[in-house]
């Protein structure tokens, strides 16, 4: 609004003939401009929303695919088990036995063993003759101690013999 020009003039201001509005034109203009920016603050409002949504969706998700993984890991962990349990199922422990010397070679570890077996087990040597292993060895000295904690470090480690049939290990 603009007061009129002349400041000592005795009009009532309450008089609205001396009062300049602006055109109908320009209030059209403002209305535009504000109708214009409510549509985009709506548009806005309305997209945030939806990416909130979007957010939240993929958080539910991440959560269940978290919860899926680690479900296969436990089962994963099982699986490793039980393959090694399958793996280690063909093999016995000889604890006790003599070494032959300090760097005993495995041929030496099986000839302990079937000595060990016709001698203090009274197994036939005949039928010895017809068992065969897969692998035999002494266990490292670390890994002996760690099995048997109630031996002393002076009883030789013990020998891995895995057999090739599970019906000559029984």
């Amino acid at each position: 609004m603009v007061r009129p020009r002349d400041q000592n003039s005795k009009k009532d201001l309450r008089d609205t003939s001396c009062w300049v509005y602006p055109p109908e034109s320009a209030l059209d203009a403002w209305s535009a401009i504000k109708s214009s920016l409510m549509d985009r603050l709506l548009l806005a409002e309305s997209s945030l929303e939806r990416a909130h949504n979007t957010i939240s969706d993929l958080n539910s998700d991440l959560n269940g695919i978290k919860t899926e993984l680690a479900e296969v890991r436990a089962e994963k962990r099982k699986s490793d088990i039980i393959s090694e349990l399958r793996a280690k199922e063909f093999n016995l422990l000889f604890h006790g036995l003599p070494t032959v010397g300090s760097d005993e070679t495995p041929e030496q570890s099986e000839d302990v063993v079937r000595s060990f077996l016709t001698t203090s087990l009274r197994f036939p040597e005949s039928d010895l003759a017809k068992i065969s292993f897969a692998n035999v060895h002494r266990l490292p000295k670390r890994i002996s101690a760690l099995q048997s904690s109630s031996t002393s470090s002076s009883h030789p480690p013990a020998i891995v013999v895995k057999f090739v049939k599970m019906k000559d290990k029984i």
